[in-house]
């Protein structure tokens, strides 16, 4: 079994724990996964004992239960929303990082969306006929408000900075870290309520006021993709060199905000292989997972069996998921891994130095050709697309 300091892959993003995905697992010679949301008993928390059984059924495996990203939104929506009732939830929340630390499961994935991931219907065609989740901000400029009215950045960040003070001493004391999600999509505001984690100086306060070895990023690649793919390295390197990258989700999308989609992991805005090296230089300890993987044919069973592709057009209160599930429909497959494994393995597709620029015309987006976004040579195909969002590569 790898040394659990050492960067290497792991797996995860399923909610369930069956033989068939601890095969899995063990197959693709991983050692590390985590689960997202795990359908465990519990309207506010989660028990030792039902966390427990997990850590100990992977052990039995020979895999280590490295994570659990996200709880469900209703276990602290109200000390996301700065709401009655958000001390009971803290007071659940803290129950809850004491009882993963006592069954031995490291780290506790988070988010602060209320109001969850966004995607706009329809999806992206990529190619060989595989398709991914894609996002307009333009077809979500009068979305209504989520939540009853508008929330300011500054509550937002209050409402943070009262839940952190509270959680993250009994996580330092549980022995359990605290890894944070970038928004995403990374955009000032959706349905009234304000994005916080959009950007590196999000990040930046969020660490520096709550700098704790305990405290740290989930790097989602894809996500500070979004952002804009100029800052991933400098993202890297800054909260990799401070030791505070947790684990990472190694995606990548085409585009930025306001409209990308998803893709395959060697098509993206980035240089896989650079981002890679820049972990390795910054002496990243911990574990890489695919995430948002596009649907493609002969899926795996690991994966759901169909798209939701946005939670605001879906709403489903009364079923306890995970918040980003919405987006998560697309099975984990092999070849997805394997991708990633070869990416560590071998050198990066050369890149071309072909520029592209994110523009809107007729309301559609388009990627034209004179952006700072550098694209593998292979990958520079006129592509159609009959919807809203359009990338169109030179």
């Amino acid at each position: 079994m790898r040394d659990r300091n050492e960067m290497r892959i792991g797996l995860g993003q399923f909610n369930e724990l069956t033989d068939e995905k601890l095969a899995f697992i063990k197959q693709l010679g991983a050692d590390d996964f985590l689960m997202n949301t795990p359908q465990l008993p519990g309207g506010q928390r989660w028990e030792y004992d039902d966390l427990l059984a997990l850590r100990q059924r992977a052990d039995a495996a020979e895999l280590r239960l490295m994570c659990l990203e996200n709880v469900p939104v209703r276990f602290y929506d109200r000390a996301m929303l700065g709401l009655p009732g958000r001390d009971e939830q803290i007071a659940h929340m803290q129950a809850t990082i004491r009882n993963m630390g006592r069954a031995g499961i490291p780290i506790l994935g988070y988010h602060w969306m209320p109001n969850q991931v966004w995607r706009t219907p329809g999806l992206a065609p990529l190619r060989g006929g595989a398709g991914a989740t894609r996002f307009d901000m333009a077809e979500h400029a009068d979305a209504p408000l989520t939540h009853g009215r508008v929330f300011s950045e500054d509550e937002m960040w209050d409402n943070y900075e009262y839940y952190m003070s509270r959680v993250l001493p009994v996580a330092e004391e549980a022995g359990v870290t605290l890894a944070v999600h970038p928004d995403d999509p990374p955009v000032p505001s959706l349905g009234g309520v304000a994005r916080i984690f959009r950007n590196f100086a999000g990040f930046a306060r969020a660490i520096d006021t709550f700098d704790s070895p305990h405290h740290g990023l989930d790097f989602c690649m894809g996500c500070w993709s979004e952002m804009g793919p100029d800052g991933v390295l400098d993202a890297v390197r800054h909260f990799g060199g401070r030791g505070r990258i947790v684990y990472v989700h190694f995606r990548d999308v085409q585009g930025q905000v306001p409209c990308f989609n998803e893709c395959f992991i060697d098509e993206g805005n980035m240089d896989t292989f650079a981002v890679v090296q820049a972990l390795l230089e910054v002496g990243f300890g911990g574990f890489l997972i695919t995430d948002h993987v596009p649907r493609m044919v002969g899926r795996h069973r690991l994966g759901p069996p169909r798209p939701r592709l946005c939670h605001r057009l879906h709403p489903r209160p009364d079923r306890h998921r995970s918040p980003r599930r919405v987006v998560r429909r697309a099975e984990r497959t092999a070849a997805e891994s394997q991708s990633i494994s070869n990416t560590l393995r071998a050198t990066s597709p050369s890149a071309s130095d072909a520029n592209a620029s994110l523009t809107r015309s007729s309301g559609s987006c388009l990627l034209t050709s004179s952006s700072s976004i550098s694209l593998p040579s292979r990958y520079r195909a006129r592509m159609r697309r009959k919807s809203t969002c359009v990338l169109a590569l030179p």
